[in-house]
């Protein structure tokens, strides 16, 4: 479902629908309008910001629907992920299932659940004040948060399916460290990769491998203060996401090739193949969405991608920890 929710996510900023619903209403707002006379009242509310004012003007009821309901659709997700984790949690509870120390863990996930709505909000407001454009610091910050949720629920899985396999485990130090490091590498380049939706600057350059002819671009360092161009300036903010993704996937083929002669657990080698093609996938989804100038459809795919990839980074972490 956290996947199934980053999916329509992906959707709702591509098709620019985020700023179509202009008010949280965490309980009432479930039920979306059902006449022509509300949807009219939402839609002269939505004429009341800028987006409208600004990129929308002219806009009719039906193309406004369509916006709408990817933002609907979204925030139903979000609730209906909340609802499907609670109320089980409450009747294992009741039925005294968990240990205080494992509900406490499945409490900070329901935290988590519940501060990734509120932080959805708060991006969606940033959009809503002059510029109709969320900040990308806090798109980052939820794509981010959604990230970790998917990471610490696969986690729990992996404790609750292995907890036989644990003492077989095969590993060494090295291997630890090589996956933790390559696991850090793709959670900033997913940040970058947020920042790169943000700013829209995977339309700055539709060449591969170079960036229009240059392999470091110029105009990268145009910003002041300096540091502000590693965040705000599409260019290099292009350039590093580029150069992040070079780097994950030598390191993961690096890694597969450094384990190929280590005596490792059917299971262990199997985690190294498939991080290793999903990092080539992901490689070669985020280049066909650059060169094709980032059609919806393979921008998705990239975003489904990055949380396979994710997953899949976590899975090698938990086979070769301690």
């Amino acid at each position: 479902m956290i996947f199934g929710t980053l999916i329509v996510g992906g959707i709702t900023r591509l098709t620019h629908s985020g700023l179509s619903m202009v008010e949280w209403q965490p309980l009432i707002g479930v039920i979306p309008p059902t006449n022509e006379t509300k949807w009219n009242e939402v839609f002269e509310k939505y004429q009341q910001f800028p987006e409208y004012q600004k990129l929308n003007i002219g806009m009719t009821l039906a193309e406004f629907k369509t916006i709408f309901y990817w933002e609907y659709l979204h925030r139903i997700f979000g609730r209906v992920l909340g609802l499907v984790f609670l109320i089980p949690w409450i009747y294992f509870m009741i039925r005294k299932r968990f240990t205080v120390k494992y509900n406490l863990k499945l409490l900070g996930i329901l935290v988590l659940i519940g501060a990734q709505g509120v932080l959805g909000w708060y991006m969606v407001t940033s959009g809503l004040i002059d510029n109709p454009r969320v900040s990308h610091y806090r798109l980052a910050a939820h794509l981010s948060l959604a990230m970790a949720l998917l990471g610490v629920i696969v986690y729990q899985i992996l404790n609750l399916k292995r907890g036989a396999t644990a003492a077989r485990i095969s590993t060494t130090p090295a291997l630890r460290y090589l996956g933790l490091a390559l696991t850090i590498l793709a959670s900033i380049q997913i940040i970058y990769g947020a920042f790169m939706a943000g700013l829209n600057a995977g339309y700055t350059f539709n060449t591969f491998p170079t960036l229009a002819g240059h392999w470091i671009p110029p105009n990268m360092f145009d910003l002041h203060p300096l540091w502000s161009n590693f965040f705000n300036n599409q260019i290099t903010v292009h350039f590093l996401h580029r150069t992040f993704g070079w780097l994950i996937l030598f390191g993961a083929v690096g890694l597969w090739i450094y384990t190929r002669s280590m005596k490792l657990l059917p299971e262990q080698r199997l985690a190294m193949h498939i991080l290793t093609a999903a990092v080539s996938l992901q490689f070669l989804l985020g280049v066909l969405a650059v060169i094709n100038g980032v059609p919806t459809p393979l921008a998705v795919l990239h975003q489904a991608g990055a949380a396979l990839l994710f997953v899949a980074a976590i899975n090698v972490n938990h086979l070769f920890r301690r």
